[in-house]
């Protein structure tokens, strides 16, 4: 037998029968070519800044991300000395110690919602209407 030709085990598992063939999906799951994330900051009035990311957003990219927003919020006159609260889901991106410390270093509060409940967050409307536009629109360009 020859290193090129199969042998029966190789060729039909060791129970006698290809384990492609009892594969519940036939076809391979097609892999996603390009993504975006969108990281957005909004109040009740307004929307404070927004981010694309190619991909998937890291801990130290959403620390870098806060940090800019709060040092902008800040420097703003009329958000000196008010009380500022960060409303954040559970995602664990958002427990890291830097944004912990971010935080602190200018003031915030943090405040996590209750797991598995994005219609607590209001942004998580705003992501839903993007998604839909850019879902039922066809994108020329990257």
């Amino acid at each position: 037998m020859t290193l090129l030709k199969r042998t029966y085990e190789e060729e039909l598992g060791p129970r006698g029968i290809d384990a492609w063939k009892l594969s519940i999906r036939k076809d391979p799951q097609p892999r996603q070519q390009y993504s975006m994330t969108l990281i957005s900051a909004i109040t009740q009035k307004e929307s404070l800044a927004n981010q694309f990311v190619e991909g998937g957003v890291s801990a130290e990219v959403f620390e870098k991300f806060i940090y800019h927003l709060l040092k902008e919020v800040r420097e703003r006159p009329e958000m000196k000395d008010r009380t500022v609260v960060v409303v954040l889901d559970n995602a664990r991106i958002h427990h890291s110690d830097a944004l912990w410390v971010t935080a602190k270093r200018f003031g915030v509060f943090l405040l996590f919602s209750a797991e598995y409940s994005p219609w607590l967050q209001a942004i998580e409307r705003n992501f839903w209407l993007i998604k839909r536009k850019l879902t039922h629109e066809e994108l020329r360009s990257r």
